[in-house]
């Protein structure tokens, strides 16, 4: 578990490396997942033309996953996520064959990594320390 600040792309690169080594996957939030998809999108099209070295920006792959935390009566519906688009846009997809069709990462569930606690690294801000109490985080 870490914080850093949303954007702060370069030490969440740093973390993914880490997991990636570590054999574990990087659970992020759904608006810093976005903004990573977006830049990556946006510097593989020619027609942004963007020059420079972005070699901060974490790559999209099997090791980068957003995760959406609980919200309203703590039971994942798409209606609790209202003030949170990027997470409300990930409830448009039904099934996890309709992400891979149209080359989105299915979510996971804060109860998700809880159970499986070994298999991911979670980024976590302050804000969300609430998320704690779901994670239930194992001693050490």
């Amino acid at each position: 578990m870490f914080a850093c600040s949303l954007r702060d792309l370069s030490r969440i690169n740093s973390f993914s490396k880490a997991a990636k080594n570590n054999r574990r996957k990087l659970a992020i939030m759904p608006n810093t997942y976005k903004l990573i998809e977006r830049l990556n999108f946006a510097l593989k099209d020619k027609k942004y033309n963007i020059k420079g070295d972005y070699s901060n920006i974490p790559p999209l792959n099997k090791d980068l996953i957003p995760y959406i935390s609980r919200k309203g009566w703590g039971l994942y519906e798409k209606e609790d996520y209202t003030y949170s688009p990027a997470s409300k846009n990930m409830f448009e997809e039904e099934t996890k064959q309709d992400f891979e069709i149209n080359n989105q990462v299915k979510p996971i569930t804060i109860d998700e990594i809880a159970n499986n606690q070994g298999l991911y690294v979670i980024y976590l801000p302050f804000w969300s320390l609430f998320s704690l109490i779901d994670l239930h985080p194992v001693p050490g």
